[in-house]
């Protein structure tokens, strides 16, 4: 999947998550999170799974997040992903 315009799903709410993707060289990712550092690398780590099982290798991706369930963020990087991209 090839990202050819900036999108966003999801909402910045109580447990819900708010991401936006747009091209980019390589990936990029900013997260913002009011939990530990923990929960911030399993946040990294939801988000790369969702990227590489998408087929994304370029992408500038932002995630803010309170609290959501890690299904929600994963659907939330899927659908931005399909309203950005392209498949290759």
């Amino acid at each position: 999947m090839k990202i050819v315009q900036p999108a966003s799903a999801g909402k910045y709410d109580r447990d819900d998550a708010l991401v936006e993707i747009q091209p980019g060289k390589g990936i990029d990712m900013e997260i913002k999170c009011s939990a530990a550092p923990l929960v911030m690398k399993n946040i990294e780590r939801e988000v790369r799974e969702v990227l590489d099982g998408m087929g994304v290798k370029d992408a500038k991706v932002k995630v803010m997040e309170k609290g959501a369930l890690p299904w929600v963020l994963r659907s939330r990087v899927e659908a931005a992903i399909m309203r950005a991209g392209v498949k290759d």
